[in-house]
């Protein structure tokens, strides 16, 4: 929304929040952005005024200066008021400690009032030959977005967001995304030139294998990505488990692999017993419930792995046997004690199949594995 009184000076907003306990009225540092969010100068630092009397009916919104030779709205991603939703946060560790230009989007281009005004069944052949011709550049814009927004991920992972190309891709992306509104088209020559770049394994999905191959990433996505708990993601409602042999490393050292699945076996019997001892005690209270369930793995897990988590060679063919016991029985429970190793057992897989070399990690004690 717009300060129509003039009040707020151009780096100034105004921001009234309803609460189950009444009205909460922002004051001092914010960030702001919207989607999409690919150039750094997106990323705008304002001030938020505090209660301000004649702004007392304005709620549930984001106020924004008229004043100012630019809107401060048009520098996230050249946004506009007729709808757009932003994000916004006081948090003092989000907000960043600078800011970068913002970028200079384009503005509509003239475009022939006359150009297509007509449906699709009136007009000569050439006319509507125009007219699907134009539909399907558009439309193949369209497509093209989502490469230009993997390529630009690529590059800001790569080199990172400030790079002059990753500012290029963002541009041309946003070009794209607004090119039926503006009628301006984009230069990709800067997503031809990078579109050959390797894939960030984060970015590759199960099964593919992108021509060009991919690489492992050590910046902040890459990292996120590694620490997902893959063990969230199975069903726990489905009765059948399908074992992903991706996670068996029977045949590194069978001989070793027969003798853990021994010692699992009655390993896991009396995990079993003491897991549901936990259950019963925090009926109930789900936060007891899950903290005792908490301490019986927290003891299992120092218990099997505890003097040989720095080999990681050989702790990971525990993880895998571990895993194998669980499932076989339909006990996730136990299955996914070693979730941090399978982890990294899934991901060097895919490395191995695109020809990729693969991380050997060493995973932190349990009390940092499970937050």
């Amino acid at each position: 929304t717009l300060d129509e009184l003039g009040i707020l000076n151009p780096d100034q907003v105004f921001i009234q929040i309803s609460t189950n306990d009444g009205m909460f009225v922002v004051s001092g540092p914010v960030v702001v952005t919207r989607n999409p969010c690919l150039d750094p100068g997106d990323v705008r630092v304002l001030t938020a005024v505090g209660y301000r009397e004649e702004f007392r009916g304005m709620k549930d919104c984001i106020l924004f200066s008229r004043l100012g030779k630019r809107p401060v709205v048009d520098m996230m991603s050249g946004g506009d008021l007729d709808g757009d939703k932003f994000f916004v946060s006081w948090k003092p560790e989000l907000i960043p400690p600078r800011m970068h230009p913002p970028a200079v989007y384009a503005v509509p281009r003239s475009v022939p009032k006359t150009r297509h005004h007509f449906p699709m069944g009136n007009g000569t052949q050439h006319e509507i030959s125009l007219k699907l011709l134009d539909h399907f550049v558009r439309s193949k814009l369209q497509f093209t977005l989502g490469e230009l927004s993997r390529v630009h991920e690529t590059v800001c992972d790569m080199w990172g967001a400030c790079h002059p190309d990753a500012r290029a891709l963002a541009h041309a992306f946003n070009v794209a995304m607004d090119s039926a509104k503006t009628g301006n088209s984009p230069d990709l020559k800067i997503l031809e030139n990078h579109k050959k770049l390797p894939w960030a394994h984060f970015q590759v999905k199960d099964g593919a294998k992108p021509f060009q191959g991919f690489y492992r990433s050590r910046k902040i996505l890459g990292q996120i990505y590694d620490r997902i708990d893959i063990s969230n993601l199975i069903d726990d409602s489905q009765d059948e488990f399908n074992l992903d042999q991706d996670l068996i490393l029977k045949d590194e050292d069978p001989e070793e692999w027969e003798k853990n699945i021994i010692n699992y076996q009655a390993l896991m019997r009396k995990f079993n017993g003491e897991f549901a001892e936990a259950i019963k005690k925090g009926e109930g209270n789900r936060t007891e419930c899950d903290r005792l369930k908490e301490e019986v793995e927290k003891k299992y897990f120092n218990l099997i792995f505890g003097e040989l988590m720095e080999d990681p060679t050989i702790v990971r063919r525990m993880a895998s046997a571990v895993y194998y016991v669980g499932y076989i029985n339909s006990k996730k429970a136990f299955a996914w004690l070693g979730k941090t190793w399978l982890n990294c057992i899934k991901a060097d897989t895919l490395a191995r199949r695109c020809g990729e070399p693969v991380a050997v990690v060493v995973a932190p004690p349990y009390s940092n594995l499970i937050r």
